[in-house]
């Protein structure tokens, strides 16, 4: 959860398009694997690649933790 985070929205817009907006903050662990699965079978249909805009090694990983903590990125992806 980012509390400093705010978007700006059309609120005449979602009413005419009849746009229903929900907030997800808890998952099951298995939507991270059905997840991961639409990325493998769709990586070449969709451009996922360009999410990421920090890549580290695994040894990195705290680097990774704290770069995206701290909003220098914010996607970081652990490249074995």
């Amino acid at each position: 959860m980012n509390p400093d985070s705010f978007v700006k929205i059309d609120v005449n817009l979602v009413l005419r398009k009849l746009i229903t907006l929900t907030g997800v903050h808890n998952y099951h662990p298995r939507h991270l694997i059905e997840a991961l699965d639409f990325v493998h079978v769709n990586r070449k249909r969709f451009p996922f690649h360009a999410l990421v805009d920090g890549k580290y090694r695994l040894e990195e990983v705290g680097k990774a933790m704290k770069d995206a903590e701290e909003r220098r990125v914010l996607r970081a992806a652990i490249v074995p």
